[in-house]
Parts: C-alpha cells; sequence; structure tokens
C-alpha cells in the first residue's frame, strides 16, 4: 500500500503584499479574495500540499491566530517597499516559531522602492537561526516556489499521514 504524506503550509502577511495573487499563479488557479482563509491542494513530489492561504485582514487575527496550530510549515509575506508589512511578517513569524515550529519561509513581494534588503532579514531572523529555526528567504522569482516547498520536505520530517 502507498503512504502519502500530507504537508500544511500556511501563508501569512499584511493585507495585500500579494500572497493570493502570488499562491494562485504558482497554482495556475485563478485568483480570488481571500476572506478568513482559503484552502488549496496541491502535489509536490509525491506529497499532497495542503495550502492555508490567510487573509491580512485585521479581523480575522483570532481565526488565523488558531491556524499557526493547524500548519507544519509557514510562508511569511511581506512587501519589500514597506516596513510595516516586513513587521506584521516577523511578528507572525514570531508567534509561529514561538509554538516550537522549525520551519518557516520569509519571502519579499516585489515593491515599488526597496527598502527592505536581505541584511535587513538576516539581522531580523538571526535569533531564531542560533536557537535551531531553520528558516529560507529570498523574493519572488520564478523558482520560489519549488525552492520554498523542497526546503518544506528537507526540514520537515515529522509529516502527517
Amino acid at each position: 500500500m502507498r503512504r502519502y504524506i500530507m504537508l500544511h503550509v500556511g501563508i501569512f502577511g499584511s493585507s495585500g503584499v500579494g500572497k493570493t495573487t502570488w499562491l494562485s499563479s504558482m497554482l495556475g488557479q485563478p485568483r480570488s479574495d481571500t476572506l478568513g482563509i482559503n484552502i488549496q491542494s496541491y502535489r509536490f513530489d509525491g506529497r499532497n500540499v495542503l495550502f492555508y492561504d490567510t487573509s491580512g485582514r485585521i479581523e480575522y487575527d483570532t481565526l488565523l491566530e488558531s491556524t499557526l496550530d493547524d500548519v507544519d510549515v509557514a510562508i511569511f509575506a511581506y512587501d519589500v517597499s514597506s516596513r510595516r508589512t516586513f513587521a506584521d511578517a516577523l511578528l507572525w513569524m514570531n508567534r509561529f516559531l514561538g509554538r516550537k515550529k522549525k520551519a518557516c519561509a520569509l519571502l519579499g513581494m516585489p515593491g515599488a522602492n526597496r527598502i527592505i534588503s536581505s541584511v535587513d532579514v538576516s539581522i531580523a531572523t538571526r535569533p531564531w537561526v542560533r536557537q535551531g529555526a531553520r528558516i529560507w528567504f529570498d523574493e519572488v522569482d520564478k523558482d520560489s516556489f519549488g525552492s520554498i516547498l523542497r526546503f518544506f520536505v528537507k526540514t520537515h520530517t515529522n509529516h502527517e499521514k
């Protein structure tokens, strides 16, 4: 009997940074507004992946907070031209890693005028890395989707069936 492995991936970040647009384009599905959480499935390298695409709207914070417990790994998206969205992504990342989760990604979405650099991201994540967290960070490009999923598969060895 073949065993199927399910990986639960949460996507968090401020409203309007492009989380849903990015995920929809990667999955080849039409984009729709996110109210609360949209759950989408995908097959990657023999694994079933469930994406929890979350709304960045503040009225859903309680729902999103509980979603941190439901996912195995998480992507925290921010706009590279906005310190506020970067701070929000770091806040969600801290909440996630504070739950003893070990792997996540910080994903910079393209913006008009870059003000967040890879040095900023490296400095912000250093305390968690020192505690053993595995954090992938980069900006959106044609390869980022597959790279993030390969990173998650490699670093997350305690999948649910």
